[in-house]
Parts: structure tokens; C-alpha cells; sequence
């Protein structure tokens, strides 16, 4: 039931996304990425995803700061992906190469806002017995920024290799790929947790789910709207 939530979840806001941008081109999508070298650019970004699995099994391991505080919790969370924010800031220098616009950054993330309390709200209807307010005020609880920077963070290199490989291939190859990734990036947490092979079919599901959602960013060239909504339903499996 809660893979079914999220597939109607997502799938709405996706296709209301799409909408959207087909009837006000709400995203101004004409400013193109280019790299010189593409493939070379995406084996810099697939490295510095390595590095963030690495750093992420020594958080696994203890080696942090007390993660029972939020701002430590949230320097945890960078820490963790400071191999892709500092090729980003140091290689790249434009949060353009992550589909992040920082001038237009506020409207896009209330717009990405409002299209999480849409998502919440189908996803109280479907999939959850509690209340549509009770789960806002469970997910919007302060205690929760940590994990809101790690959803950006995620977005961030999701981004970054997803553009890289593009340029390098095609849409579709990049889509199979970078959904596939995205997937396989949760395999080290479940080891590390315990989970039966038998509960690794769901890797299948994400994987799936990421291909669509990709393909929808995609048409947006924006992560920003997307935080905001990847954040709410990652809530979901907590207070829902």
C-alpha cells in the first residue's frame, strides 16, 4: 500500500507539473547546459557519488557529530555530500549545472510548496488513516531539517549526474541509468539495517518511480520545485 500511496502521490503532482509547464512554460527550459568533454564531467560526478556512499557508511558507523541535534544532524548531512557540493562550487562555479536558479529560487520553491500539500493531502486520502493536518504538522516539525537538507542534497546530485550523462548519451539511456542509481543508492542503508533479500524487490519500485519523476524535472530543468515534493513524501513513510 505504501509503494501504491506514493505511485498515486507523485504521479499526480507529476503530471499537474507537466501541465503546467505545456500551458504557462511556467520554466523558462531554454537556457542550455553544455560541457566540452560530457563523459568526462559525469565519470567526475559518478567519483564524487562514490565518495558520498564512503562517507555515508562512516555516518553509518558512529563516525559523526551527535545526530539527536539538528544543526550538527544538518552538518552531518553536508558532510556526507561535500564531495558533490564541492565539485559543484569549485568545478562548476553556476548552480545551473544542478538545475538550481537562484534568482528565481523563492517562487519556485512555494510553487514546489504548495504541490507538496497537494501530494500530502492525496496521499492522507489513499494511504494513510490520520488526518491531512496531523501529518502537515508531523512533517513540517522543526526536528525534520536535517532531513530536508538531505533531500536537497540528494536532488542536487541527482541532478548533476542525470545532466552529465545526457549530454553524454541520450534522455532515455541518462533516464535508466540515474533512476537506476537513484535506486541502488539505498542498498548500503539496507545492508547496514538488516533487510532481507526478500524486501530488495522494492529497489525495483524506486527505481520505476525515479525514472518518471526524472523525466518530469527534465522538463522543467529545475530540482527546486522537486525538493519540496521529494521531501513531503519521504515523510510519508514516518508519520503516515
Amino acid at each position: 500500500m505504501q509503494y501504491l500511496s506514493l505511485y498515486i502521490s507523485y504521479g499526480f503532482i507529476a503530471l499537474l507539473v507537466l501541465l503546467i509547464q505545456k500551458r504557462t512554460n511556467y520554466w523558462d527550459t531554454e537556457t542550455s547546459i553544455n560541457f566540452d568533454k560530457p563523459w568526462k564531467e559525469f565519470s567526475y560526478v559518478f567519483i564524487s557519488g562514490i565518495g558520498v556512499i564512503l562517507i555515508g557508511q562512516l555516518y553509518m558507523a558512529g563516525i559523526r557529530f551527535p545526530s539527536d541535534v539538528i544543526v550538527f544532524e544538518s552538518i552531518n548531512q553536508l558532510l556526507i555530500f561535500s564531495p558533490a557540493l564541492l565539485l559543484l562550487f569549485f568545478r562548476y562555479k553556476d548552480s545551473a549545472t544542478a538545475w538550481i536558479e537562484l534568482k528565481n529560487s523563492p517562487r519556485k520553491i512555494l510553487l514546489g510548496l504548495s504541490l507538496a500539500l497537494i501530494a500530502i493531502f492525496i496521499y492522507s486520502l489513499v494511504g494513510s488513516e490520520r488526518s491531512f493536518l496531523a501529518i502537515i504538522k508531523d512533517t513540517y516539525s522543526f526536528t525534520n531539517i536535517p532531513h530536508l537538507v538531505q533531500v536537497l542534497l540528494e536532488d542536487i546530485l541527482i541532478a548533476m549526474l542525470f545532466i552529465r550523462l545526457k549530454k553524454a548519451t541520450s534522455l532515455n539511456l541518462a533516464l535508466i541509468v540515474v533512476s537506476s542509481l537513484f535506486a541502488a543508492g539505498h542498498i548500503p542503508a539496507m545492508i547496514s539495517k538488516g533487510f532481507p533479500i526478500s524486501e530488495f524487490y522494492g529497489l525495483f519500485l524506486d527505481a520505476g518511480l525515479g525514472l518518471f519523476l526524472i523525466y518530469t524535472i527534465n522538463k522543467t530543468k529545475d530540482i527546486l520545485w522537486f525538493w519540496m515534493v521529494h521531501f513531503a513524501m519521504d515523510m510519508m513513510q514516518f508519520y503516515a
